[in-house]
């Protein structure tokens, strides 16, 4: 087997300004539960594109709309247990399959997530993404990992948006876990998080190493400081969580397509 030429030169990728620079001309949006999505996709008329790694439950929708070229993905559901794909690991794969695939210059997270009193949030609210994003459950107590494992993965700056869509700004934790342990709440504390979900800091891991521009758009279905159990109260608001997103979808591509820059976000 031939060794290597380690001296190739290696491609780079952008750096913060120039990924934000020009205009947003191909959005992919991805989802972990077809619950929070299909609505979004149907409503849009989004035309599902076949092809790819059949082995892997992951889905594309497509369409072009206004100034933008739009590309739905969904994690799928699992072979095995018959439910969606959530959680990190496949949220990492389906981006950057994706991101591959189709050369977006942004990506979007969108789903449901955890919320926190404590700063003012409620069940319902939208939140976009604001700061860096990380995982609270990555705890790797050796020096240089413990920041490795944290992670801090940059959100796109955003201005105008929040009012656009309606939306509050929080920053985002992931983790694999649909509870949570004393330890990530304190994690989640210390770092100022008032969105906890299963993906956003996967993603935008990829989209990062990939020079991709990011945001994160998140509906509440539960509070994470709150007395109720969590696996009842998601349950009971998904349905009306991902409503509320799909409202801020639709808001969002609209705005998009009209042609709209980076620094206008």
């Amino acid at each position: 087997m031939p060794i290597p030429n380690l001296d190739l030169p290696v491609e780079s990728h952008p750096t913060l300004n120039q990924r934000y620079q020009g205009s947003i001309e191909k959005v992919m949006i991805v989802f972990a539960m077809e619950e929070e999505g299909s609505a979004f996709v149907e409503k849009l008329g989004l035309q599902e594109v076949r092809g790819g790694d059949l082995r892997l439950p992951f889905r594309t929708f497509h369409k072009e709309i206004g100034a933008i070229e739009l590309v739905v993905r969904f994690n799928g559901l699992d072979s095995k247990s018959k439910v969606s794909c959530v959680g990190t690991e496949y949220a990492t794969l389906n981006t950057h399959l994706g991101a591959t695939d189709c050369e977006p210059n942004l990506i979007v997270s969108a789903g449901t997530a955890g919320g926190f009193d404590y700063l003012g949030g409620e069940i319902g609210d939208v939140y976009l993404s604001d700061g860096e994003l990380g995982f609270h459950d990555h705890r790797i107590p050796i020096p240089g990992y413990d920041e490795y494992g944290l992670g801090n993965y940059p959100s796109t700056p955003i201005t105008n948006l929040p009012l656009v869509l309606n939306a509050k700004l929080g920053r985002v934790s992931s983790g694999n876990s649909l509870d949570s342990t004393p330890r990530d709440l304190d994690i989640m504390r210390e770092r100022g998080i008032a969105v906890k979900d299963m993906e956003a800091a996967a993603v935008a891991k990829v989209a990062d190493a990939l020079g991709i521009a990011f945001i994160s758009l998140k509906s509440i279905t539960d509070l994470v400081d709150s007395p109720e159990q969590t696996p009842e109260v998601f349950l009971r608001n998904l349905q009306m969580a991902s409503e509320r997103l799909q409202t801020s979808l639709v808001k969002l591509i609209d705005h998009l397509s009209k042609g709209r820059k980076f620094e206008e976000l």
